[in-house]
């Protein structure tokens, strides 16, 4: 996001980047999201199957 910020301060319109740097961080940040659900279903999964075995 850095390089994209730099690159946005050379451009005269730099209207389309400011777009698509919005649109990667909401995509970022959804990504992130479904990670950690992702993630949790796993630990839920982990702690059924040890509460299974025991």
């Amino acid at each position: 996001m850095r390089l994209w910020k730099n690159l946005a301060t050379m451009l005269t319109h730099s209207e389309m980047l400011e777009q698509l740097m919005q649109r990667r961080t909401e995509d970022w940040a959804q990504l992130y999201d479904e990670a950690n659900i992702i993630i949790a279903d796993f630990f839920i999964e982990c702690r059924r199957f040890r509460a299974r075995d025991q």
